[in-house]
């Protein structure tokens, strides 16, 4: 799978058809519920690729949402949850 980096202008390409609406429009349909869940996720997708490419630990995905962590594990991403340190 590709990853790309989306900035937070990403979330237009769910009402304007552009060059990359479609890939976003899935994202967000099989996975987040929201525009920002979804930059969060490819965020870290694309953070993890980089550093695995350069043989370094993977990222950990800190998040406090259940239903994002779930995503992002999904994914292939290593998850923590803050709220699971008090």
């Amino acid at each position: 799978m590709i990853t790309y980096y989306l900035d937070s202008s990403a979330a237009v390409k769910l009402y304007v058809a552009e060059i990359g609406s479609a890939w976003l429009r899935d994202l967000l349909l099989t996975e987040p519920q929201n525009p920002y869940d979804a930059i969060h996720l490819a965020t870290g997708l694309f953070a993890n690729r980089q550093v695995l490419a350069r043989q370094l630990p993977p990222v950990v995905f800190l998040c406090a949402d259940e239903r994002l962590l779930a995503a992002a594990a999904v994914e292939g991403l290593a998850v923590d949850n803050p709220n699971d340190h008090p």
